[in-house]
């Protein structure tokens, strides 16, 4: 059976020495760079300005950098401690491949917040050696074994630091790799003694943890428009208007991810971020489809259905029909007359099926002396049943377990007969066997849908797999054509940089910078995306479309590659598809940077954002008056606003949620072993954000509440009207679930993250920490 390291096995060799080469540049090549870029010794910031403080300690511009440099040189060495176990297992085809040490992991990018961790890190350690914790050569080298699996020998890891060189031609060594795993290992012991601590949830919060999924409301909501509050506001002075704007300067437009789900967000952002300009060519999957099934044949469609006849079994009508024990209101196996069923309901009928219930009642309460003629009239009943089910073959039906009486009585009275007469018994259901192993080969007409019922179906399925095949050829063939004029033109490049850095650079192919030739010829519709931002382009179909990550098995949207991932280069070939099954063959051909600009190129713009806020401010204080006056009054809100002469709000707006939770269920990825919760958004409730389900869940019996939206577009007057099950009721069903229920893995493992991060900031709070500059800024 194939895993995720099947690759290494394979291609053990060819990958090793790829990372080899990759280490050598990393550490030979990558240590000059950081320098530079990071404010190395001989880079543009220096290296002796201190950058971070705390009580009884600092670290200054080149620690910092040297400090990141070393994480990454340990982290590339235990993954290739990992990589050569892993291998080695694979080899010996051991499927299991857990590992009995868990890795040491931290972030290594500026994103992941590095010189943070780094920093952090280090004051970890130093409380861990204050609290006589220790970490022994031999405590490292059972990690490094474990890591390996037990696989990977002392002269292997040697081989590996061999080809690790920083600048200057040093190597790392083992000693250097102890001290920098004795320090990991200690602030990573010294942040799980707190294990306990996270990982204990107490009743209160499991009570309230279960409250956020279980406890539900219907709302109704009265929405206020910010925007009609705006002429309302003041004009803002020149002092606060160049106040305002250095806040947000620098912001770019962007959504905020909170508890799941995106939501608009109300800061505002004046710089203009980057962009990208995209030439695509579409392959229209539903055209294509439509064009390939005349080409799908009577033949084909007849082999299919013979070779996948399993997928077209009927719906057996004795289940669904009108012959249903379900499909009857006769609790009996006795199937209505024609007559019966078709006559029309009067109220004659009615009377007489009344006063048949009424006598089958009265007959249930007869005395019990009628009982056993009751009884033998069953046993009678069951015996011409199964007498005339072995007549045709068939094996008696099963008792009615809907019947009244005592029908688990009966039965066993019957097994009890019919083991007194074993041979008997034997040689009817020897013969029923036999007929019963005829009958699927007999009826098999009647088994299968017919071949005319799923005849367009099937065609539909076959033209499905067609298209899939041609637009997949089609477009790899297209790709490999523009990878070629691609690498050509980089190869050009590159022989030019190499003989005079300032010569002229080559033009690149007109067959990239030109598809609409090659759209034309091969019948694809050509998108042209002119300076689109990341926002903008993740709603672009093409800017959903998405590649799979082979290593991860996840589907990575182009819009991340063209902005958040390692730059993809322009003009080099980009081949995605979307859920609908269109692909899109893209180039980035521009890239245009983000811009600060002057207060006075967007004085308009930052008037308008400085009186939206103040709106939004005037918005709620108007309706927080009317939740007071509402409250005060009683009753709906619809008739609260009714009776007022000037509502601000019209009847129509006036609206109720269905019934919701704070947490819903969220998106499950595929193998995941944990249901996801996220925020609810009741409709119609808009961009509804974490402090106004709050204050809702807040509110009280006959209390009226005032949130804002989470981008402050709208001003909510709130009421519950209904909440549903009372508080006694909860605490009883919450009793009664325990640890069982929807999301209680996902809200605990949540509660332990927040416990961990409530203690590093406790932590380092509390160690004095003070950063001269921003860290993890790209400088």
């Amino acid at each position: 059976m194939a895993t995720p390291l099947t690759t290494f096995s394979k291609y053990s060799g060819a990958l090793m020495a790829v990372l080899c080469v990759l280490l050598m540049f990393s550490f030979v090549i990558g240590d000059p760079l950081m320098q530079y870029a990071g404010g190395g010794s001989d880079g543009p910031s220096g290296g002796n300005e201190v950058v971070a403080r705390w009580n009884g300690g600092k670290i200054n511009e080149r620690q910092l950098d040297q400090a990141v440099m070393h994480r990454n040189i340990l982290a590339s060495f235990q993954q290739a401690v990992y990589v050569l176990g892993a291998r080695d297992a694979e080899a010996d085809g051991v499927q299991d491949l857990g590992l009995r040490v868990m890795p040491i992991e931290f972030p290594r990018t500026p994103e992941e917040g590095v010189e943070r961790d780094v920093v952090a890190m280090k004051i970890f350690a130093e409380r861990a050696r204050e609290a006589g914790m220790v970490v022994s050569d031999e405590m490292i080298i059972d990690y490094l074994r474990a890591l390996g699996r037990d696989r990977v020998s002392n002269n292997q890891m040697r081989d590996i630091l061999s080809n690790m060189k920083f600048s200057g031609g040093q190597r790392a060594t083992i000693a250097f790799i102890f001290d920098l795993l004795r320090e990991s290992m200690l602030a990573n012991n010294y942040r799980r003694s707190y294990l306990y601590a996270f990982q204990t949830i107490l009743p209160e919060e499991r009570w309230e943890d279960w409250k956020t999924v279980n406890e539900r409301v219907v709302v109704e909501a009265a929405p206020l428009k910010t925007e009609d509050f705006v002429a309302e506001a003041p004009e803002p002075t020149e002092a606060e208007l160049e106040e305002f704007f250095e806040l947000y300067k620098l912001r770019t437009p962007t959504t905020e991810p909170v508890l799941g789900v995106e939501l608009p967000s109300a800061v505002p952002a004046f710089a203009t971020p980057e962009r990208v300009k995209l030439a695509v060519l579409r392959a229209d999957f539903n055209a294509v489809v439509e064009e390939v099934t005349p080409e799908v044949t009577e033949e084909q469609i007849a082999s299919f259905y013979e070779e996948n006849k399993e997928s077209f079994i009927q719906a057996d009508r004795a289940l669904f029909g009108d012959d249903s024990l379900f499909g009857s209101d006769d609790l009996t196996v006795d199937e209505p007359s024609d007559e019966s069923s078709e006559a029309p309901a009067t109220e004659e009928g009615s009377e007489e099926g009344a006063e048949e219930a009424t006598d089958e009642e009265s007959a249930m309460e007869e005395p019990a002396a009628d009982e056993p003629a009751a009884e033998e009239a069953a046993e009678d009943d069951a015996e011409s049943e199964e007498a005339t089910a072995a007549e045709e073959g068939e094996e008696a039906p099963p008792a009615n377990p809907l019947r009244s009486g005592d029908a688990a009585g009966e039965a066993v009275e019957e097994e009890e007969e019919e083991e007194e007469q074993p041979a008997a018994d034997e040689g009817a259901a020897d013969e029923a066997d036999e007929t019963a192993d005829d009958g699927p080969e007999a009826d098999d007409t009647n088994l299968y849908q017919p071949l005319d019922e799923v005849k367009e179906e099937i065609r539909r399925r076959l033209a499905i797999d067609l298209a899939v095949q041609r637009i997949t050829e089609k477009m790899n063939r297209i790709k490999r054509e523009l990878d070629d004029a691609f690498y050509a033109y980089e190869d050009e490049l590159l022989r030019v940089d190499e003989k005079n850095a300032n010569a002229k650079k080559p033009a690149v192919p007109s067959k990239l910078t030109d598809l609409k030739p090659l759209a034309e010829a091969e019948q694809l519709e050509l998108i042209e995306v002119d300076q689109a931002s990341r926002m903008e382009l993740r709603e672009t179909p093409v800017g959903g479309s998405f590649t799979i990550d082979a290593a991860t098995n996840s589907a990575i949207p182009l819009w991340y590659t063209a902005f958040l991932s390692e730059e993809l280069p322009l003009y080099q070939p980009l081949l995605t598809r979307d859920p609908e099954g269109n692909n899109y063959l893209t180039l980035v051909t521009e890239r245009y940077p983000g811009v600060t600009p002057k207060l006075e190129d967007v004085r308009e713009q930052v008037v308008a954002a400085w009186k939206r806020q103040k709106a939004a401010e005037l918005a709620l204080k108007k309706a927080e008056e009317l939740a007071k006056q509402a409250s005060d009054k009683g009753g709906s809100l619809t008739d609260f606003f009714a009776a007022m002469e000037n509502p601000p709000v019209a009847s129509d707006d006036i609206k109720e949620t269905d019934a919701f939770a704070y947490l819903t269920i969220g998106r499950i990825a595929p193998n995941s072993r944990q249901v996801p919760l996220q925020m609810s958004q009741p409709e119609p409730l808009v961009a509804a954000g974490p402090e106004l389900l709050q204050g809702v869940f807040e509110l009280k019996p006959g209390q009226v509440g005032a949130e804002l939206n989470h981008d402050h577009s709208l001003a909510y007057v709130l009421r519950i009207a209904e909440r549903i099950g009372s508080e006694e009721e909860l605490r009883r069903e919450f009793l009664r679930d325990g640890d069982r229920w929807l999301g209680a893995e996902a809200l605990n493992t949540q509660r332990a993250r927040t416990k961990v991060m409530a203690l590093v900031g406790n932590l380092l709070e509390e160690s004095g920490l003070e950063w001269e500059r921003t860290p993890d800024e790209l400088r």
